[in-house]
């Protein structure tokens, strides 16, 4: 398929590119083939993801890279696991961050109690064996892994959606002790993003986003690394 336009975008030319270090210029596209769509975007979502694939991180980048999540950005999983769980009808829902700042907020998106490992003394024997499910989607492996398994009663799973670099260690003896399973997920199959969406539509589920201008990429990503985003970038043309 023969286009009228150039490509244009930010690229990361070396790992210092997740530094704010990106530079706006033309690329080449991937080799059109009759399966791919042609679309026009308006909006790009900044996520973790980006951050480990422009430092090579999970594998060695291709450089020059273009990274972002098209269409709409579907990030700041943690936000999104808390309004799909209230939109669902969960009855106490946990929220889980390294630091006490974001309990308010939490509370306001619907969690029924917070959790700070980094600020709540004694947080793990206090809380111990309180949830049947964690959705954890911490993408750093100094986590408290081990910390978070013990959150789980009889039976209790946590689901891994986060994408560490490094590894999580933990003994094995702290899922065996009370059968408690840990398990992962990247996508959904397109049958269950069209129930994720319709649920969306009849909960009026809505996330919480800032829109910034896709010039000030660069920028944004420093400030995404400083925790700083409530919850969603999303750079707009």
């Amino acid at each position: 398929m023969a286009t009228d336009y150039e490509f244009e975008g930010w690229m990361g030319e070396d790992e210092s590119s997740a530094e704010g270090n990106m530079v706006w210029q033309k690329y080449e596209p991937k080799t059109w083939e009759e399966t791919d769509v042609d679309i026009r975007i308006t909006h790009c979502g900044i996520c973790g993801s980006d951050m480990h694939v422009l430092r090579s991180e999970w594998r060695q980048a291709p450089y020059p890279v273009v990274v972002g999540h098209e269409i709409v950005g579907v990030g700041g999983l943690g936000h999104f696991a808390v309004l799909f769980a209230k939109a669902l009808g969960a009855d106490d829902i946990v929220g889980i961050s390294r630091r006490a700042s974001k309990k308010q907020e939490a509370l306001d998106l619907g969690c029924t109690d917070y959790i700070a490992t980094a600020d709540d003394e004694g947080w793990e024997t206090k809380n111990a064996r309180r949830l049947d499910l964690i959705i954890c989607t911490v993408s750093s492996a100094k986590m408290p892994f081990a910390g978070y398994i013990g959150l789980l009663r009889l039976d209790g799973t946590l689901v891994q959606v986060g994408l560490p670099e490094g590894e999580l260690p933990f003994r094995p003896g702290v899922l065996t002790g009370a059968r408690r399973r840990i398990a992962g997920s990247g996508i959904g199959s397109p049958s269950e993003i069209r129930e994720m969406l319709q649920l969306a539509v009849d909960k009026d589920v809505k996330p919480w986003v800032e829109e910034r201008p896709m010039s000030d990429a660069n920028q944004a990503l420093v400030d995404f690394e400083a925790g700083k985003p409530r919850f969603r970038y999303v750079l707009t043309n």
